[in-house]
């Protein structure tokens, strides 16, 4: 069973990041336990209609796994320079902000949902969906 949801997982991830721009996501995106991420959201854009792939991509994981919890890790683009690190990691609170807002609407139990901030040295700010 676990194979199964683990290649379903992966068809999830492949067929949803088939219509975002995630060029280097799969390289980029293990998470330290070597997890590849459910879904990947790339803030590459002033508008990213993020909602209804991530609204599908959840509702698909919990057919499979009803009891599953979710990580959301907001992934903010790395800089030396303090001052412009700090703008970086403005946009990735706020982007994570709107993911997990995205999740309240969706009346998914906020118990079963868990956040992060980190910095990688990626063109764009991202945000990461693990399931556990």
């Amino acid at each position: 069973m676990k194979f199964f949801i683990q290649s379903l997982l992966v068809i999830v991830f492949l067929c949803v990041n088939g219509f975002m721009d995630t060029s280097h996501a799969a390289s980029n995106a293990v998470s330290p336990r070597g997890d590849l991420p459910l879904m990947v959201i790339r803030f590459n854009h002033s508008h990213i209609a993020y909602e209804k792939s991530l609204y599908d991509t959840i509702a698909e994981a919990l057919k499979v796994a009803p009891n599953a919890k979710f990580e959301v890790v907001s992934v903010a683009t790395q800089s030396s320079e303090s001052d412009i690190q700090k703008q970086y990691d403005k946009i990735a609170q706020t982007n994570l902000a709107r993911i997990k807002g995205t999740f309240k609407e969706m009346n998914f139990p906020l118990n079963r949902l868990s956040s992060s901030l980190i910095a990688e040295p990626i063109k764009y700010n991202e945000v990461r969906i693990y399931i556990h």
